[in-house]
C-alpha cells in the first residue's frame, strides 16, 4: 500500500553541503498548532520538541526559519533556504532528494458534534459533508477515491468552527492536531468518533537535496529517541479520547430479528413467560429459607446473649442472697445462745441486700426494653450500665478505666449501645480465655473531640489474626468455630453503630502498657458524632 502521511509540511537544511558543521536550518509555518508555532516569540509545538531531541542526538544546532504560510514555505524550500523539514509526505512534493526515517506516526480521524450517535464507518454517512482543509491535495484526492459517495468540502482555518455550526458533518485530519484543538477550545462541543484508517501514518524529516550528508546522521538521532522521550512529548500535546464504539446497526439488525422472532413464534414467549414464573417462585422460595436461616441465627444469637445475661445476673444476685443467707444463720446463732438479737442491725443488713437485688432485676429489665426513640446522653452512660450489667461476667477481669469528662451530648438509643459494649466486652474475655491469658485486663477509654465521642476497648488477648481482622464485621463470620458462635454479633453491632447512629466502628490491633507492663490485643474503636 501506498504510504500515507499526514501533511506536506517542514523540512531541514544546512547551509551548504560542504559547511557540515555549521547551524542546520529548519523551516517552520509559525501557525501550525499543535506542531510548531510562535508562544511569546519563542519555537514551541510537538514537532519543535521533537526537533529539539533529535537535535541533541546530533550534537548539532538547528535554527528554526518560521514562514507565514505553506506556500512560502515551499518556496524557501524551493530555494535552498531550509536543510529540513520536519513534517513531510511525498519528498518530490517539495523538490526533495530524500527523507529520514520516520520518527513518529500518527492516524487520521473524524472529527464531529458530540452528540452525533457512533458510526463504525465513513460508508455509513449519506448525504452528508465532510471537511478537509484545503491545503492538503494529496489527502482530498486519496479519500475521493476511497469513499467517492461522500460530499468533500474544501475549509479554511476556522473548520472546527465550520462542525460546531453545523456547516459539515465532519472533519478529517490528523488526531494529533485535533485532539489539542478540541481540548483547547471545543471540549464540550465536539468529540472524535472515528479513526478513518487502522494502519498508523508515518511521520518522516524531509531533507533537502543540497543537504544529503545529513540524512545518515539525521537516520541516527532519530533511532536514538528513546521511548520515555516519545511519550514525554505526546503525553504533553497530544490527548485522544475516540468515541467508545456502540453498534447501533448492529443492535437495530438484532432487534429486527427479535421482533420477527417475536411475531411468529409468539407461542415460545407465553413459554417463556411460564418459565419465568417458575424462576420467581424457586428465588422467592429461597429468599424465604434464607430469610428463615437468618431469623433462625438471630434468635439462636439472642438466645445465647440472654442465656449469658442471666448467667450475669446469677452472679449478681448471688452474693447478696450469700449475705443474707450469713444474717439469717447469724440470728439463728444468737436465738440459739439465747442472745438478744440486734434487730435493727440485721434489718439494716437484710434491707441493703434487697435494695441492692431491686437495684439489679430494674437495670437488667431496663436493658431488655427497646428505645422508641433516641435520647441525648454522653458516651459513659453506657460504658458505665455495662460495666455494671456485666459486674460478675468480669469479676476475674482488671477493668482500667480511663474516663475523660465529657462536656458535650451524643443522639443515643442507649440500650442499644449497651448491647454493643457487652458484645464486645464479653468477646473480649472469651477471647483470653480461649487464649490461656492468665492475667486478664481490658482497658476501656472514653473522650471527645471536636466532632465525636469515643469509647475504646482494649483487651490483651493477643489480638486478631491480620487475615482475618478485615471480616470481623462480616454477617455469619465468625472465630468461635461452628458450635461456638453465629457470626452475626459484630455484624449487628455494626448496624447499630453505623446506620442506626450514623457512627463509626472498627477494630485494629495495638498495644498498651498497664503498671509498666506492655499488651498487646485488638481494639475496637466506636466513634458517634456530637450533637
Amino acid at each position: 500500500m501506498k504510504k500515507i502521511t499526514l501533511f506536506t509540511l517542514l523540512s531541514i537544511s544546512l547551509f551548504s553541503n560542504s559547511q557540515i558543521n555549521k547551524t542546520i536550518k529548519v523551516c517552520t509555518i509559525k501557525n501550525l498548532e499543535p506542531f510548531m508555532f510562535l508562544e511569546n516569540g519563542i519555537p514551541t509545538g510537538a514537532t519543535i520538541d521533537y526537533m529539539d531531541t533529535i537535535a541533541k542526538h546530533m550534537n548539532r544546532k538547528f535554527e528554526y526559519v518560521f514562514t507565514e504560510s505553506s506556500m512560502e514555505h515551499i518556496h524557501k524550500n524551493i530555494k535552498g533556504e531550509c536543510d529540513l523539514l520536519p513534517i513531510v509526505a511525498n519528498p518530490n512534493t517539495f523538490n526533495f532528494a530524500s527523507e529520514s526515517i520516520p520518527y513518529t506516526s500518527d492516524h487520521l480521524v473524524l472529527v464531529t458534534k458530540i452528540e452525533k450517535p457512533y458510526i463504525n464507518s465513513l460508508n455509513e454517512i449519506k448525504n452528508k459533508k465532510i471537511g478537509v482543509y484545503k491545503d492538503y491535495k494529496n489527502l482530498i484526492n486519496f479519500l475521493k477515491i476511497k469513499y467517492p459517495h461522500l460530499q468533500y468540502e474544501l475549509l479554511e482555518e476556522n473548520y472546527l468552527e465550520d462542525v460546531n455550526n453545523g456547516k459539515v458533518y465532519g472533519f478529517i485530519d490528523s488526531s494529533y492536531k485535533l485532539a489539542y484543538l478540541i481540548r483547547k477550545d471545543y471540549s464540550h462541543d465536539l468529540k472524535i468518533m472515528k479513526t478513518i484508517f487502522e494502519n498508523p501514518i508515518e511521520v518522516s524529516v524531509g531533507v533537502n537535496k543540497r543537504s544529503l550528508h545529513l540524512v545518515k546522521p539525521l537516520n541516527n538521532a532519530i533511532e536514538k529517541l528513546t521511548v520515555e522521550e516519545k511519550n514525554n512529548i505526546d503525553t504533553k500535546w497530544k490527548r485522544i479520547i475516540v468515541e467508545k464504539e456502540f453498534d447501533y446497526v448492529l443492535m437495530f439488525q438484532i432487534f429486527g430479528v427479535l421482533s420477527l422472532f417475536l411475531l411468529f413464534h409468539f407461542y415460545k414467549s407465553i413459554l417463556l413467560k411460564k418459565m419465568n414464573t417458575q424462576l420467581k417462585n424457586e428465588v422467592e422460595k429461597q429468599v424465604e429459607e434464607i430469610r428463615k436461616k437468618d431469623i433462625v441465627l438471630i434468635e439462636k444469637s439472642k438466645m445465647a446473649e440472654m442465656g449469658q445475661l442471666i448467667s450475669t445476673i446469677s452472679h449478681q444476685l448471688k452474693q447478696p442472697l450469700n449475705t443474707m443467707s450469713m444474717v439469717s444463720i447469724a440470728m439463728k446463732f444468737d436465738k440459739e445462745d439465747k442472745t438478744e438479737p440486734d434487730i435493727e442491725q440485721y434489718t439494716e443488713k437484710l434491707n441493703k441486700q434487697i435494695d441492692f437485688m431491686s437495684e439489679t432485676i430494674d437495670l437488667f429489665r431496663h436493658f431488655f426494653n427497646p428505645n422508641k426513640e433516641k435520647e441525648q446522653k454522653d458516651l459513659l452512660f453506657p460504658i458505665e450500665k455495662t460495666l455494671e450489667i456485666l459486674h460478675g461476667f468480669l469479676i476475674d477481669v482488671t477493668v482500667v478505666k480511663k474516663f475523660s469528662t465529657l462536656t458535650t451530648k451524643v443522639d443515643l438509643y442507649p440500650n442499644e449501645v449497651i448491647q454493643v459494649c457487652i458484645n464486645i466486652l464479653k468477646n473480649a474475655k472469651e477471647f483470653q480465655e480461649e487464649n490461656k491469658i492468665s492475667n486478664k485486663v481490658i482497658k476501656i477509654e472514653v473522650y471527645e473531640d471536636e466532632k465525636t465521642q469515643t469509647i475504646t476497648i482494649h483487651d490483651n488477648g493477643g489480638g486478631i489474626n491480620e487475615n482475618i481482622i478485615g471480616k470481623v464485621f462480616q454477617q455469619y463470620f465468625s472465630t468461635k468455630g461452628e458450635n461456638k458462635g453465629t457470626g452475626i454479633g459484630l455484624n449487628i453491632s455494626k448496624e447499630i453503630v453505623e446506620k442506626r447512629h450514623n457512627g463509626k466502628i472498627y477494630v485494629q490491633n495495638e498495644s498498651f502498657t498497664f503498671n509498666n507492663k506492655e499488651y498487646f490485643g485488638a481494639k475496637f474503636y466506636l466513634k458517634i458524632t456530637i450533637v
